[in-house]
């Protein structure tokens, strides 16, 4: 079967996870808005929607209607909501040149230039180290993580 872009870009986070974070996709035909993946690690869980463009767009906007890369209604309520309860959810954008992980609710509601952003972007084993700490950590390191 052949996997489409975002599959693959997925799979490529996947590829440098150990095998002692478990993860699932939450793909599923009879209802929206729930992020793609879900992880769990010792000490806690993440939630993460993943958005793939091969190219980092122009400007990416996350909540414009007409972006080609974009949250459904239903995808930022969700995340959202999970924010509000316990702060682990995600949204992590990726194209062929990096990854840029957005922690927190204005993280996705804000607009990245391409010239801007570029410099900022992670690699995907960086990414994965990143989900691992994340599902490993204190609350009090997650809250750095995420900004905080």
């Amino acid at each position: 079967m052949v996997q489409k872009p975002e599959a693959r870009f997925v799979a490529s986070i996947h590829r440098h996870l150990p095998i002692n974070v478990y993860r699932e996709g939450m793909a599923n035909p009879y209802r929206g808005g729930t992020p793609d993946n879900y992880y769990d690690g010792p000490k806690s869980d993440l939630w993460v929607e993943y958005k793939f463009e091969p190219t980092f767009p122009k400007t990416l906007d996350l909540i414009n209607p007409k972006s080609k890369t974009r949250l459904s209604s239903l995808q930022q309520r969700w995340i959202q909501r999970r924010w509000n309860n316990g702060k682990n959810a995600i949204v992590i954008f990726g194209c062929f040149d990096g990854v840029l992980i957005l922690t927190h609710p204005k993280g996705w509601q804000e607009k990245y230039t391409k010239e801007e952003t570029m410099p900022a972007l992670i690699t995907r084993k960086e990414t994965a180290l990143w989900i691992q700490t994340f599902t490993r950590c204190t609350s009090k390191e997650r809250a750095k993580l995420l900004g905080g």
